[in-house]
């Protein structure tokens, strides 16, 4: 008997990347136990007029303001990323593994950064530093400008702003 084929042969291939051994299986087991602490919670969905328990245990980790709803009836809130849940994005984007080792030095994330020369992009501003590590890069923020306005804050500059409104 002949095996159907369900796909066409001119199927487009998935941009997936594989990355054998990305992490050790030491690194995987602490992963795992990490995963084991998330807070987890068996959510209730509304099927034909019933509520009933959602047959599996769920949690949601992301930034502020990215809830999800599903079937109409189920709502998750991410929670606030894990410092291991979020070096885990940026070790993935960099291709680059980060080991306990490394965050156990006391340059921690960024030791790994500057080791590794993992790319870093400088932005002002905290949303968009934040904006680029729910991504998965490395981001700096600097502090930003106030469209151009410069508030006086030395006595030169009162007293050039007290000379200037005298001639008036």
């Amino acid at each position: 008997m002949q095996q159907l084929n369900l796909f066409a042969e001119s199927a487009p291939v998935l941009p997936i990347t594989y990355y054998p051994d990305f992490i050790s299986l030491e690194q995987a087991n602490e992963l795992y136990q990490h995963c084991l602490k998330l807070e987890w919670q068996q959510n209730q969905i509304r099927m034909l007029g019933k509520t009933i328990p959602v047959p599996r245990l769920e949690c949601i980790y992301g930034d502020a303001g990215c809830d999800y709803l599903y079937s109409n009836s189920v709502f998750l809130k991410p929670l606030t990323w894990t410092d291991n849940l979020a070096n885990l994005k940026v070790s993935n984007r960099s291709g680059i593994p980060i080991t306990e080792e490394d965050l156990q030095h006391p340059g921690g994330f960024w030791h790994w950064v500057w080791q590794y020369n993992v790319p870093v992009t400088i932005v002002e501003g905290v949303k968009k530093a934040g904006a680029l590590l729910t991504a998965g890069y490395a981001a700096i923020a600097i502090p930003g400008v106030n469209a151009g306005y410069r508030t006086p804050t030395d006595e030169y500059v009162q007293l050039m702003a007290n000379h200037t409104s005298s001639q008036t």
